[in-house]
This record gives structure tokens, C-alpha cells and sequence, in this order.
């Protein structure tokens, strides 16, 4: 098997798979950095510049599973990846602040949002409705909101449930738009019961 046809065969087999990892790399990295320009263009229009997103106290989001990867960091919109059993799920983030409210930690997901549902009102209501894909954890005065973008190692959601969102990077405006959305509709009950002390 040493002769020279076999290594000249086996030689000419991993200068072939060596090309096919670099396009392949290539491929994916043109897609990610055309991800991340989208986002850039996306966030600059809201106020976001590239470096750390400001996470609010809200690490470990309801439903999501432990949060382990943040990238592609803007001061207010990330990429994250989680793990949940043998899969790996990936969404995208939007934070805000509320400044003068001290909330207790609430989580509206789309599997389950009734409870939460009990101290919002009915415009509030409706604003979630109406961004279904949209998830979102509030403690204190931060608000993460968060988009599924797909997994790898099965599915999240049984059929019938929402599919993720687009991951082209223009999941960030309706992100950006429901925590706009959100700021405008908070309840005058909640801002006066969960008022933050004066400092």
C-alpha cells in the first residue's frame, strides 16, 4: 500500500479536503460578517455602538436554558447561544433600560406568557400579541428581549408551535421595535407599585 500512486492518491484526497474546509470557512465567515454589517447598520440606527451589550440582571432567561455565548456585541443587541440537554439554540438580543422602576423578575416566553399576563394591562397585552416571536425577562429596571433563531440537535418547538425568526440579522428591528413599543406602554400601576427607592 506504500506505493506511489497510494501516496500520491492520499496526498491528492487532503489537498483536496484541505481546499474544501477553506471554502467552506470562507463561505461562513462571508455570511457572518455580512450578519454582523447587517446588525451594525440595524443597531447604529438605534444608538448602538459595537462593544460589550449592557446586560441587565437577567442572565439566565426563563425557558432558554443557560446562556454561554455571547457574539457579535453591540452596547445594546447581541447573538447568544444556550444549551438545553444535547442541543445548542441560538437567538438574538435586545436590552433596554427603564430608569425609576424596580421590577421583580418577570418572564414572558412564547411557551407559557399567561401568568405574566396577570400585571400587564390590555394595551401591553396586545403589544406582546402582537410581536409573538418576541420573548422577554425584566428585572429591576432592565428589559432583555430575545428572538429564537434555530438550534442544532433537534427542534425546540413541537409543530405547530412558532417557527425561529429569520437569522439574516433584520430579526434586530423587530427586537428594536418591541422594546421601543414596550417603553411606550408601560402600565402608570406598574411604574407607581414597582417605583425604584429614591438614591
Amino acid at each position: 500500500m506504500n506505493s506511489p500512486e497510494a501516496v500520491l492518491l492520499v496526498g491528492l484526497a487532503l489537498v483536496i479536503y484541505a481546499v474544501y474546509r477553506g471554502v467552506s470557512a470562507l463561505g461562513r465567515g462571508k455570511a457572518a460578517s455580512a450578519r454582523y454589517l447587517k446588525m451594525q447598520t440595524i443597531c447604529a440606527v438605534h444608538g448602538a455602538a459595537p462593544g460589550p451589550v449592557d446586560m441587565p440582571g437577567v442572565f439566565n432567561l426563563a425557558g432558554v436554558g443557560f446562556l454561554f455565548g455571547l457574539s457579535n456585541q453591540f452596547t445594546n443587541a447581541a447573538d447568544f447561544s444556550s444549551r438545553q440537554e444535547k442541543r445548542t439554540l441560538f437567538f438574538t438580543l435586545v436590552t433596554a433600560r427603564f430608569p425609576g422602576i424596580d421590577m421583580p423578575l418577570v418572564t414572558v416566553t412564547r411557551k407559557g406568557r399567561r401568568l405574566a399576563f396577570m400585571i400587564l394591562d390590555l394595551p401591553m397585552i396586545q403589544w406582546i400579541l402582537d410581536c409573538a416571536e418576541v420573548n422577554f425577562a425584566m428585572l429591576g429596571n432592565g428589559l432583555v428581549a430575545y428572538a429564537y433563531r434555530g438550534d442544532q440537535g433537534g427542534p425546540l418547538f413541537k409543530p405547530g408551535e412558532p417557527r425561529p425568526v429569520t437569522g439574516d440579522g433584520s430579526e434586530l428591528e423587530l427586537l428594536y421595535k418591541f422594546v421601543d413599543g414596550f417603553g411606550e406602554k408601560i402600565p402608570a400601576v406598574l411604574r407607581a407599585e414597582f417605583a425604584a427607592s429614591a438614591q
